[in-house]
């Protein structure tokens, strides 16, 4: 019999998503990788291939991105399998709960069958009954005696055992206990006696549970700042340590020395290396943590004071701040760590045959600890002051700590080389038989008695920064330096130079404050000296009674002019009653008068005349007197005399036989004979 085969599926409706883009991209990459390595050589070969209907195509041998493709597919079949797996554990799991619960309603279908066939199976229906598997409770065997006796003791033993491990565990944390009590009994102890030395106990600001000692600065740089503040952990003994974080725990010092001729000559005194029965103390440890950031932070105000003093010969060269004074003499600061003092000298000491160097250089070193403490306090003072009502915030500035100090060695180096100069012009005045001398009075404004400070009420009052008599006395350290010089030249000339150093405006270096005095004035003009102020020293317009100059060059061209007229001075008031030439009265010679100056203008010149009316005859007389050297030139203005000169250049002139002044004034002013003089010349050095 014929059968008719019917399908009863409807007809597949066409999927129109199936060709759209978004799907194809998603094939292509599963079927045949990243796309990418699909090339239109590679289609075209798989095309031919199977046209010509062979089945092993072998595409990708000429692609260059074969490799990446099969491990595309790799990793895909790889994702597969790990998913198929997946699927069989769940698949399992979830058979293996259904039989637990198919189990217990066949279970509890004896007692409840109702509640049981609804979560027991179809499948476990058709097969087992309801109530086919019960459950019945059977007491427990009964243990003979000796049974009963070891379970007895077993369980005696089982609780002998727990208790002495309880016993054992109480006494160990009774021991430990009783240990960290005395660790927290030593650690508070050492914390109050932290206390108790005045440093500032608090908690660190990012670990509120762990206490601190502040023993930095409050006015100091901001990272410095930070640094004074360290942790005091508690060891596994008690003990507490310094914890600084970061921060190296090497303690450094700032080291002063001086250079002179290129060998060191003098060294600050560095700190001695703390003992090891020291470095287990607290105090000690936070003075030597202190002590290492106040030096760290003045080599860091000092290196950045250098940078503003380049004009003055400051430089900083491998860490080291060098101070030139001089051509010879060098001021080396820089910052060590005190185990290392000894190593990091590349310039040996030179044996201490002099003192006075290693002196000098532990002075500065202490004058730069006083004046950076000074800084602080006068961030204090300026930082509790009212504020102004618009506050700028404006970068600060460095602090002084090297201006004073290099102002000071200036102002030596000055008045070494000022002394040089008056005793190199003294010298020959006084071996000529002139009277001639100086006197110098240094720091004649810091030894000067200062004005009491006001009172501290005062000074709350009318709301005055506290001053206290150490301020003060570093604030004249750090004022212009004032040295005096009063010299007596001779014709009754009297000068008062002052020398100024400082190194802030309007001075910055030193200045030279020339007062002219005669004796029978107060306060004369200064003349004009040559080639100083722009004049050849024959103006008639005089300068003001005090002049300045800003080098030791000029002060030696004014000095000398100036002891060169002096001298002059002196020759002219020989009057003809008093000049050892005359050998009669005036009145018979009349052709014999005194010197007068050339040009007429007394006291303004360094060049003389004498006349001889009856003879037409005139003889010239000039002054030279340079640093080291004074010279008398003389001749006549006929042309029949030549140059006669006659130089003293220090010593002891007219009490040791040699001439003096008034002897070669009387050979100068001579009447003029028929022989020509012969040339003088008597240095008395």
């Amino acid at each position: 019999m014929d059968t008719l085969s019917l399908s009863l599926r409807a007809w597949p409706e066409y999927n129109t998503n199936a060709s759209s883009l978004s799907s194809i991209i998603p094939r292509i990459s599963q079927q045949r990788g990243h796309i990418r390595n699909i090339t239109e050589e590679g289609l075209l070969e798989e095309i031919k291939a199977a046209e010509s209907g062979d089945d092993a195509v072998e595409v990708g041998e000429s692609q260059e991105g074969d490799a990446g493709v099969d491990q595309s597919k790799s990793r895909m079949d790889e994702i597969l399998r790990a998913r198929q797996e997946m699927l069989k554990q769940i698949e399992a799991a979830s058979l293996e709960a259904y039989r637990a619960l198919d189990f217990i309603s066949l279970l509890l279908s004896k007692e409840t069958p109702r509640t049981a066939e609804i979560s027991l199976s179809q499948n476990i229906q058709q097969l087992v009954p309801l109530g086919s598997l019960g459950a019945d409770k059977i007491p427990a065997p009964q243990l003979s005696p000796e049974e009963q006796r070891d379970q007895a003791l077993i369980s005696r033993g089982w609780k002998l055992q727990g208790l002495e491990n309880t016993a054992e565990y109480l006494l160990r944390s009774a021991d430990r206990l009783e240990k960290e009590v005395e660790s927290e009994s030593r650690y508070w102890a050492q914390i109050l006696a932290v206390r108790d030395k005045s440093w500032s106990v608090c908690r660190l600001p990012r670990e509120r549970h762990t206490l601190g000692v502040r023993f930095g600065f409050g006015e100091a740089a901001a990272g410095f700042r930070e640094r004074g503040l360290a942790a005091l952990r508690r060891g596994e003994d008690g003990n507490i340590t310094l914890d600084q974080g970061i921060a190296s725990s090497r303690i450094k010092t700032v080291r002063v020395r001086i250079r002179r001729s290129k060998a060191i000559t003098g060294a600050s005194a560095i700190p001695d290396q703390p003992k090891p029965e020291d470095s287990t103390s607290i105090e000690n440890l936070i003075l030597q943590a202190r002590n290492s950031v106040y030096e760290e932070e003045l080599f860091y105000e000092l290196s950045r004071e250098a940078r503003q003093l380049a004009n003055q010969g400051v430089r900083t060269i491998d860490d080291t701040i060098v101070l030139s004074i001089g051509e010879t003499t060098q001021i080396l600061i820089d910052l060590i760590p005190i185990d290392e003092a000894a190593s990091t000298d590349s310039e040996q000491l030179l044996p201490p045959s002099d003192t006075s160097d290693g002196d000098i250089a532990q002075g500065i070193a202490l004058a730069l600890r006083i004046l950076l403490s000074y800084a602080h306090r006068v961030n204090l003072k300026r930082r509790s002051q009212l504020p102004p009502p618009i506050d700028r915030k404006r970068p600060i500035p460095p602090h002084f700590i090297l201006h004073p100090i290099l102002a000071h060695l200036l102002h030596q180096q000055a008045l070494r080389a000022l002394k040089c100069l008056l005793d190199s012009l003294v010298a020959p005045a006084v071996a000529a038989g002139l009277q001639a001398s100086y006197s110098l009075s240094t720091y004649t404004n810091c030894t000067s008695p200062a004005q009491p400070p006001m009172p501290m009420a005062t000074q709350k009052a009318r709301n005055i920064a506290t001053t206290t008599p150490a301020d003060a006395v570093v604030d004249r350290f750090k004022d212009r330096l004032e040295s005096t010089a009063t010299i007596h030249f001779p014709g009754n000339q009297t000068l008062v130079l002052e020398t100024h150093t400082a190194l802030h405006i309007p001075i910055l270096g030193t200045e030279y404050v020339i007062t002219t005095k005669p004796a029978n004035q107060s306060t004369a003009p200064t003349p004009t000296p040559p080639n100083i102020e722009g004049t050849n020293g024959k103006t008639q317009t005089p300068l003001p009674s005090t002049v300045r100059f800003n080098s030791l060059n000029e002060i030696t061209l004014y000095l000398s002019w100036t002891l060169s007229r002096s001298i002059a001075e002196q020759i002219r008031l020989l009057t003809p009653a008093t000049d050892p030439a005359t050998t009669t009265t005036p009145t018979t010679l009349p052709d014999q008068a005194g010197w007068e100056p050339l040009g007429g203008q007394r006291g303004m010149t360094t060049e003389l005349q004498k006349s001889f009316p009856q003879r037409a005859h005139i003889r010239r007389v000039k002054v030279e007197a340079v640093p080291g050297k004074l010279t008398l030139r003389w001749g006549d203005t006929n042309g029949k005399d030549g140059a006669n000169v006659h130089v003293w250049e220090g010593g002891a002139g007219g009490a040791g036989g040699e001439k003096t002044l008034v002897d070669v004034v009387r050979v100068a002013g001579a009447l003029p004979v028929n022989e020509a003089p012969a040339r003088s010349s008597s240095p008395a050095g």
